[in-house]
């Protein structure tokens, strides 16, 4: 009898217990793609700031999705990029380098998980405030770790 209270008693303790992990994230993923068609492509990244922060990222390297970061402090998060692209240019194609501009504005909500797992913050309502994106295709309003991108570029 003590033993099946107590194993009892375990399970019901366990069940309270949440598990630590998150599935919310502040990383905004934006996704490469031809034109008006649903064929992924990459661009070259070239340089890569967040507003009121330093350049994130100055290089050459490929990507077909751009993990971008929410300032987690703030409602807002404006991104500016340079990128080298394939540009279709009357019957060809060119490679020229566009500079492009992104503003995300977003709600956060918080929850204390558990007093040991601390602070869960969620980023809800993400919304392009602006752009100079020619075409583009908002897919999802949360950053959490089930979305694979939220906004689709189309170049």
């Amino acid at each position: 009898m003590v033993m099946a209270w107590l194993a009892v008693l375990g399970f019901l303790s366990a069940c309270e217990v949440e598990d630590c992990r998150s599935t919310h994230s502040n990383d905004l993923n934006l996704r490469f793609f031809e034109d008006d068609s649903s064929r992924m492509k990459n661009v070259r990244l070239t340089w890569l700031e967040t507003v009121g922060n330093p350049v994130i990222f100055q290089g050459d390297s490929s990507v077909g999705i751009l993990r971008l970061q929410v300032n987690p402090a703030t409602n807002e998060t404006i991104f500016n990029m340079r990128y080298l692209d394939s540009v279709r240019v009357g019957n060809r194609r060119e490679l020229q380098e566009l500079s492009r501009y992104l503003k995300v504005t977003y709600d956060r909500r918080q929850r204390i998980i558990t007093p040991e797992c601390g602070v869960e913050q969620a980023f809800v309502n993400v919304t392009i405030d602006s752009t100079n994106f020619i075409a583009y295709r908002q897919v999802a309003r949360s950053l959490d770790i089930f979305n694979r991108h939220q906004i689709e570029i189309f170049q």
